[in-house]
C-alpha cells in the first residue's frame, strides 16, 4: 500500500487475491434468463440414468416440467407453462419425492462437481468378481454406482465395467498392484470414452475410446477375505 493511500481492509484483502491469481483471467458477459430463474435442481437417485429419469416423468404424467441432464446425477427442471416449478412440486409432492433425493432452487452460483461414468476393470480374478471387492478397488479412485449386466451375468470375462462417481477434474486410467487374500494382483482401471457414430443410439453399450496416457502407481492392500456372492444376489446367476 502507498503512503497515504487509505484502503479498507475487504479492499486490500480482494487486492491480494486478485495479485496472488496465476492463471488465466476472463472477463465475459453472464446471463440468467426468466426461465433459468424459476428452475429447481433436483438430485435423482444414484442407480438412476437420466434416461430412466424421462420415462418416471412420462409415466408419472409431469408433460409439464421440462427436464434436462446437468450431470452427475442432478437434472434442471423448468416449467413448460407459466406456473412456478415450487407450484407443480408442491400439488405433486409425493410423487417428487419418491424420484429426488433433494431439490433447490437454480442460482446462478450452482455449480456441477461430480460426474457419472462407466470404467473397465482388467486383471481382477473372476473369483473376486463380487461388489465388494469391485468397491473396495476403486474405493480411494471413485465412489461406486452399479456393475453392468454382462459383468454381473459373467457373459464378458474381458473385463468388469463398473459404473462410478468421480470430481469433475479427475480422468480415471490407472494401473496399480493390489495384495487380495495374500495374493498379488495387477490392476487396470480405465475411464470409457463414448463415441456415438451415425445412426447409433445413445444407450449404455455404446463403442469407445481412450486416451494415450498412463500412470502407474502400487498401492498395498491387506484384506483377510472379500466376500462371495451373498445369498441374497443369487449364488449362480449374479453378483
Amino acid at each position: 500500500m502507498e503512503k497515504g493511500e487509505n484502503k479498507s481492509f475487504a479492499d486490500a484483502v480482494r487486492g491480494q487475491e486478485r495479485w496472488a491469481w496465476k492463471g488465466p483471467v476472463i472477463t465475459v458477459k453472464q446471463q440468467s434468463l426468466p426461465w433459468m430463474e424459476g428452475s429447481v435442481v433436483g438430485r435423482f437417485n444414484a442407480d438412476m440414468d437420466f434416461e430412466q429419469l424421462g420415462e418416471e416423468f412420462v409415466r408419472g404424467g409431469m408433460s409439464m416440467v421440462r427436464v434436462r441432464a446437468m450431470g452427475d446425477n442432478l437434472a434442471l427442471l423448468t416449467s413448460r407453462g407459466g406456473e412456478k416449478m415450487e407450484e407443480i412440486i408442491n400439488l405433486n409432492r409425493e410423487w417428487f419425492d419418491s424420484v429426488f433425493i433433494n431439490m433447490q432452487s437454480w442460482s446462478a452460483s450452482f455449480t456441477v462437481s461430480h460426474r457419472v461414468v462407466w470404467v473397465r476393470c482388467l486383471g481382477l480374478l473372476i473369483t473376486l468378481w463380487n461388489r465388494e471387492c469391485f468397491a473396495r478397488v476403486v474405493g480411494d479412485l471413485a465412489t461406486m454406482i452399479d456393475i453392468d449386466d454382462a459383468t454381473l451375468m459373467w457373459e464378458n470375462l474381458e473385463f468388469a465395467r463398473l459404473k462410478v462417481r468421480i470430481e469433475n477434474n479427475r480422468f480415471i486410467r490407472v494401473a496399480r498392484k493390489y495384495r487380495i487374500n495374500d495374493q498379488n494382483i495387477s490392476v487396470f482401471i480405465e475411464e470409457e470414452h463414448p463415441v456415438v457414430l451415425e445412426g447409433q443410439c445413445k444407450d449404455s453399450h455404446r463403442n469407445y475410446d481412450s486416451s494415450d496416457s498412463i500412470t502407474s502407481t502400487e498401492t498395498y492392500v491387506e484384506e483377510s477375505a472379500f466376500s462371495v456372492k451373498s445369498n441374497e444376489e443369487g449364488e449362480s446367476e449374479g453378483l
